[in-house]
């Protein structure tokens, strides 16, 4: 079946303006579709590889625009989904959709442009995703959404919310899209959102209590090529549970005095590198309380404040620094802390007049430097070991 040049509007509460079930392969192009109180589609189950193109679809229900709910293999392109009051599309429990060429968002407080629940293996292509209401999403994956792509997109979101959030969903990619709240959390990934790959992206906020990248129980997560921003406050926070995560040739940036561009908590095993950190009003990276066994190689950490690092390492064991340049008032910093080792060709150096390379305090155990360069100021120290050190 084919519906071109067309215009439905559903007539009642919880009525679509068009709703298919168990209804396969139609064509719907350059039509309109509406649901005062209801969806503006409704593809329910058994409703598999249809083809939804050039069509305007909008509802003012709290449920949202467009939902497939059960329904598979469709490809919806060169659409405009728009949720004033609800979601904008939602894919529930549907796999192998494509979504590309398409502008899709939402309005309502609590929802989300592109809300994915219990779906896999969809595709999310060269679209425009947003949201505007109070504590919403550009794009949500939650519970068991795994698989999924997102590619050539652009994810916003200004205000409370995130522009793209991932709960409880697994092994799904994102490249080569623009993820960004001016006001905000930019990416999530939270509770078990494990084995994620972001590639060619970026991610801004400029919100000093949120960050464009954030990780909290999410791990094996692989961060790579791609520029993390926050003029304002931390780029990336990696928190509690947040273990064993890869970022890797990419740049992190802040502008901020009492903020850490890049900021470990709790989060243990991760590896960064062939990356830039910096934060010149700062603290650039920041590993603390018990962030155990992670590795920084071959990257470029600097600050230029006084009082502030370019690498702080606190409370935290078997922290390895490896072939890094460290650049800052005092370069490095190792405070309470075990086993840490700087090795095999590392630079600190400390631009200030006073500054000193590496300070140890704070009681830590078991330094290693080896193989690396250490310079101070020409007033300070290279190395300072402050008392109640050993090993």
């Amino acid at each position: 079946n084919t519906i071109a040049l067309s215009s439905m509007t559903g007539s009642g509460n919880g009525r679509a303006g068009l709703y298919l079930l168990n209804s396969s392969s139609n064509s719907i192009q350059t039509s309109y579709f509406s649901g005062p109180r209801g969806y503006g589609a409704y593809f329910n189950t058994g409703s598999n590889s249809n083809t939804v193109s050039q069509s305007t679809i909008t509802s003012r229900g709290a449920g949202g625009a467009f939902s497939l709910a059960g329904a598979s293999s469709n490809t919806v392109q060169s659409s405009f989904i728009l949720g004033p009051n609800g979601h904008g599309l939602i894919l529930s429990d549907s796999r192998y959709n494509t979504i590309s060429q398409s502008t899709i968002t939402s309005g309502g407080a609590n929802a989300s442009g592109l809300y994915i629940a219990a779906a896999s293996s969809n595709v999310i292509q060269a679209s425009f995703i947003s949201a505007t209401g109070n504590i919403s999403y550009g794009a949500s994956l939650q519970s068991n959404s795994n698989g999924n792509t997102i590619s050539l997109s652009t994810m916003a979101r200004s205000g409370s919310g995130d522009a793209l959030a991932f709960s409880q969903s697994s092994s799904n990619t994102v490249t080569q899209s623009y993820i960004f709240n001016p006001s905000g959390y930019g990416l999530t990934l939270i509770t078990n959102s494990n084995g994620n790959t972001i590639s060619l992206s970026t991610m801004t906020s400029n919100a000093a209590g949120s960050q464009p990248l954030y990780l909290w129980n999410a791990s094996s997560n692989a961060i790579t090529q791609s520029y993390i921003s926050n003029p304002s406050g931390n780029a990336v926070n990696l928190l509690t549970n947040a273990n064993g995560n890869t970022i890797s040739l990419s740049t992190m940036t802040s502008n901020a005095a009492a903020y850490r561009t890049l900021y470990f908590f709790g989060a243990s095993s991760n590896a960064v590198t062939q990356s830039f950190i910096s934060n010149p009003k700062g603290d650039a990276a920041y590993v603390y309380n018990n962030s155990n066994g992670n590795t920084i190689s071959l990257s470029t950490m600097t600050s230029n404040a006084a009082g502030y690092y370019p690498l702080y390492i606190s409370r935290s064991s078997a922290t390895v620094v490896d072939d890094c340049y460290v650049q800052g008032s005092t370069a490095a910093y190792v405070h309470g802390s075990t086993n840490t080792s700087i090795i095999n060709g590392s630079m600190l150096v400390s631009t200030w007049t006073k500054g000193i390379g590496l300070q140890m305090g704070g009681g830590s155990v078991n330094l290693t430097l080896s193989s690396s360069t250490v310079q101070g100021g020409i007033q300070g120290a290279a190395i300072f070991l402050d008392k109640s050190n050993t090993g």
